[in-house]
């Protein structure tokens, strides 16, 4: 095998260059980004074929700098070019990845090893420099082959010959040679033609890239289970020792129930992001570390993203009549923590009870909503007011504590009554009192106190008997939930309109001030051609959770941030 392989390879010598280092190409969102080396595994190479830009536009937006790429002999090696070539235009360094426990089970193994490598030598001899790998990277695990209990010591005897080959080849071919290995293998002992003494150690003389595979779901532990720090220990402390760029792997794919401790595969990313920032920041001093590796692409692109606090409005109450279920299985289904569900006296008693009782066991709060223009309209909004207080009331008494409403929202904007403009003093007088008034009955209640106001009350001034100011700083003091109703089609805005970042930034500040609890809101309901840029009912579900997902990054930091809110159920779950 190995005269064969030299041959080809001293012509190698005399076209192969080294390729330089690139560079992370995005920029920096959390600690653990800032390792010398972000890398991953492809095992689905029929990606590089399918979904190559896709590929690589993931690998960018995630900062990853390495990726092995599994060899896949059956795939036309134009997609490899391509591939390559596009990745390293990106900052993206692509090592030749393959291996099996049968790499080391006798002349089958042996032979496997050669195909790989007469696949290897031949492409990196046709292809340009931007088009060739970096590097070898082997994953070959002897004991997950099906004999390895029957003759642990041949199988090991093997590995460590297939390693000392492969330096040979990677260093002839002027490749990078690297390596996974289990965290446990300082614990493995050999002695046999390569001498004596525990496999990590040898690794460590013939490989300058390991990985470790410490696959735990945890930085620190967990359930008794010791993390992923402690388990990368001892061989870290090896590595530096020899020289060796340790880098620390961990698992998302899917495992077997008894094995969940060992992978992320059932956590969200913003959990699985702080516990690799809580390794970065343990070993970014340790001369061995190198940086970290996600196994593997797929599962990792698959993982959940964090679960956002989310709201909606039920204005048709008819449906927790006619199909209660159907609606609790709906906002379960799209992680609604909080519905606001319009109070309709017509709708018998019972049927509130048991849709708040059911939606309660799912973890979904129910608030009672109501509200119009008119309420701030003289004596008739009072009325309005006083029947929607006293309806409450006595709800809240006749329902046992499952059954309650948690909190009051108010829909009630000004602005849409049609005398607003003559009288847009008084009405905003009267507007304060109206939440003057339902702050104390909230409070008397025990209920939390919510409203919706349009992004620019902050702008709008008042000059009365609660002082002078203006609206939203106002507010502030008295309500302790908010919605801003920010309502565009674009996080970042589009076609000339600020997008909804940018309009809800001035409250946001505002309510940081005071310690209020804000909702972002955005609107999915039809409007007229002229205010299609205020809503996603032509966008589709994708683009809204696209852009609510953008919205929710810029601010989910922010301390008045609560989640967001969409406007409202039944045109949310019409969307297509």
């Amino acid at each position: 095998m190995m005269r064969k392989i030299f041959q080809v390879l001293c012509v190698m010598l005399l076209i192969v260059s080294i390729l330089p280092k690139a560079t992370m190409a995005t920029a920096v969102k959390h600690d653990f980004q800032h390792v010398n080396e972000l890398s991953t595994w492809l095992w689905d190479t029929a990606r590089i074929v399918s979904e190559s830009e896709e590929v690589i536009h993931n690998l960018v937006n995630e900062g990853v700098s390495d990726l092995y790429l599994q060899v896949n002999a059956t795939i036309e090696t134009a997609y490899y070019q391509q591939f390559i070539s596009k990745a390293s235009s990106n900052g993206i360094r692509v090592h030749a990845l393959d291996g099996a426990p049968s790499w080391v089970a006798g002349q089958k193994g042996i032979n496997e090893q050669q195909v790989f490598t007469d696949w290897l030598v031949n492409y990196q001899s046709v292809v340009s420099s931007d088009e060739r790998f970096v590097g070898i990277h082997l994953d070959v695990e002897p004991y997950e082959h099906p004999n390895y209990e029957k003759n642990p010591n041949n199988y090991f005897k093997n590995y460590q010959t297939m390693i000392v080959q492969f330096e040979q080849i990677a260093n002839t071919m002027g490749l990078e040679f690297g390596i996974d290995i289990p965290f446990w293998y300082y614990g493995v002992t050999y002695n046999n033609i390569y001498g004596k003494g525990n496999i990590a150690e040898f690794l460590s003389q013939h490989v300058k890239n390991i990985s470790i595979m410490a696959y735990r779901d945890s930085a620190n532990g967990s359930n008794g289970h010791d993390g992923i720090n402690q388990i990368a220990s001892a061989q870290m402390d090896l590595f530096e020792k020899y020289n060796v760029k340790g880098t620390i792997a961990v698992e998302t794919g899917r495992l077997t129930d008894d094995s969940q401790y060992v992978t992320f595969y059932e956590e969200d990313k913003e959990y699985f992001y702080e516990q690799l920032d809580a390794v970065y920041q343990n070993y970014k001093n340790h001369p061995a570390f190198n940086g970290i590796a996600i196994h593997h692409y797929g599962s990792w692109m698959d993982m959940k993203a964090p679960k956002i606090p989310l709201s909606t409005w039920l204005w048709d109450t008819a449906k927790i009549v006619s199909e209660p279920d159907i609606v609790i299985s709906n906002l379960v289904q799209h992680d609604v923590s909080d519905v606001y569900l319009q109070i309709n006296e017509k709708v018998e008693l019972p049927y509130y009870q048991y849709f708040i009782n059911k939606a309660a066991t799912n973890g979904i709060q129910v608030h009672a909503l109501d509200g119009a223009p008119t309420w701030i309209a003289g004596q008739k909004g009072i009325s309005q007011q006083e029947a929607f207080l006293e309806w409450l009331v006595n709800y809240q008494k006749a329902a046992s504590p499952s059954e309650r409403f948690v909190g009051i929202h108010l829909d009630v904007e000004p602005y849409q009554h049609p005398k607003y403009e003559e009288r847009v003093n008084n009405f905003f007088k009267n507007y304060q009192a109206m939440v003057v008034t339902f702050r104390e009955h909230a409070d008397s209640m025990g209920m939390e106190f919510g409203l919706d106001i349009p992004f620019w009350y902050y702008g709008v001034m008042y000059n009365n008997v609660y002082g002078k100011g203006n609206i939203a700083e106002f507010l502030s003091n008295h309500v302790e939930n908010i919605a801003i109703m920010a309502y565009r089609d674009s996080a970042n805005g589009s076609n000339g309109n600020d997008g909804i970042i940018a309009i809800s930034a001035a409250q946001m500040k505002i309510f940081e001030q005071h310690n209020v609890k804000t909702t972002i809101a955005v609107e999915t309901g039809k409007l007229n051609d002229e205010s299609k840029y205020l809503t996603f009912y032509e966008e589709g579900k994708d683009y809204l959770t696209s852009e609510v997902n953008k919205v929710y990054e810029h601010y989910k930091d922010h301390p008045a941030f609560n989640g967001m809110a969409i406007h409202y159920y039944d045109s949310w779950m019409d969307l297509k």
